[in-house]
């Protein structure tokens, strides 16, 4: 975390498509974080919401080069990463908050919801929060012109 604590842009793998512990530290301090996310998922099953609505700036190996360029050019588009870096990881991975969409989880299954039915929820929460005031959230609601471009 130290190293994490100095950098400008941290870059996670480049090749897996799903981010790790040592995205979800940088995030959590507020870091730009590039990493290869592929958000679809096996068998036609709905996207994470995890993904989909993650601040992480995709890059493989072969737009890796352009990706640290845009980012290392611009440091208000930099500090607009990180920031929306903290508010996600504030929402999907801080304890209070794990726990308690842990207990949600359990809860639907329990009454019967279905697990997209539950991740809908999720995901709605997690849009109605960035559209709250950047004071409380720390954030702005995500622009799809700042996020680099997923692969479909």
């Amino acid at each position: 975390r130290f190293i994490q604590a100095q950098a400008d842009i941290v870059v996670d793998q480049l090749n897996f498509g799903r981010y790790g512990s040592t995205s979800r530290e940088s995030l959590m301090l507020g870091r730009p974080v590039v990493c290869n996310i592929r958000p679809e998922e096996p068998s036609g099953q709905p996207r994470l919401v995890s993904l989909t609505q993650s601040p992480i700036q995709h890059a493989d190996e072969t737009m890796i080069q352009d990706v640290l360029r845009k980012l290392s050019a611009d440091a208000a588009l930099r500090r607009e990463i990180g920031l929306r870096g903290r508010a996600f990881a504030e929402h999907w991975f801080e304890k209070d908050a794990c726990a308690a969409r842990f207990d949600d989880v359990y809860t639907g299954l329990h009454n019967g919801e279905t697990a997209f039915e539950i991740q809908q929820r999720h995901q709605t929460a997690w849009l109605e929060a960035m559209e709250l005031d950047g004071e409380v959230t720390g954030a702005k609601k995500p622009s799809s012109a700042l996020l680099s471009e997923s692969p479909s």
